[in-house]
């Protein structure tokens, strides 16, 4: 039961971190509603097309980068001690598209997309560290 318990609590603290996909709204008002108590999102870099975020947690960082136009986010980057789900990172709207593309194998147990619009990349390893960014082209400033 405790073994369930702590497994459970793991998977809900993962699932937090990463409450932000691709094409999701983030905004200066936004950010501080992303905040847990493992995890700070704030705004890092402000440029006259782009918003940079970055989300601090006791696993890692990710960074989001922002259409300041429309709010949407069009690139992640990730730096973590576990590897990301893409359904995490891409949300559904994005995931579907990544079903549908090729896939590749990478280095270090990594995988790649690129299908022209939307690129994934994920490698590393536990003792490294995994890291990884994704974006989509046409949500770019």
């Amino acid at each position: 039961m405790n073994k369930l318990l702590i497994l459970l609590s793991g998977t809900f603290l993962f699932q937090v971190s990463v409450a932000i996909s691709l094409g999701d709204t983030l905004n200066e008002e936004i950010a501080p509603k992303a905040n847990t108590s493992n995890s700070v999102t704030k705004l890092i870099k402000t440029s006259s097309k782009t918003l940079t975020f970055q989300s601090t947690s006791t696993h890692g960082k990710i960074i989001y980068q922002v259409n300041k136009n429309t709010n949407q986010v069009y690139s992640i980057r990730w730096q973590d001690k576990k590897a990301f789900k893409p359904q995490d990172i891409l949300g559904s709207k994005y995931f579907a598209q990544f079903q549908q593309a090729k896939k590749r194998k990478a280095l270090l147990r990594g995988l790649e997309v690129n299908d022209g619009n939307l690129s994934f990349s994920q490698f590393g390893s536990m003792l490294s560290g995994i890291q990884g960014a994704a974006a989509v082209q046409s949500l770019t400033p």
